[in-house]
């Protein structure tokens, strides 16, 4: 998969998660996007798990 294949998918993810058309780029942050919160960054976390079958450890997720 290449990274605009990655980012597509990660900003479909966040399109449904804040139900807006929104403009991510690799430089977006949290701040960026009005209503990311705590909540909205579990739920984001676990979308990415399910789409890329992936798992992060408890000690990753505090980092992101």
């Amino acid at each position: 998969m290449i990274r605009q294949e990655v980012l597509d998918k990660i900003t479909d993810i966040l399109c449904d998660v804040f139900d807006e058309d929104l403009d991510i780029t690799d430089e977006t942050v949290a701040s960026d996007v009005d209503g990311w919160d705590s909540l909205a960054q579990i739920t984001i976390l676990t979308l990415i798990q399910q789409e890329f079958s992936v798992s992060f450890a408890i000690s990753d997720t505090k980092r992101f």
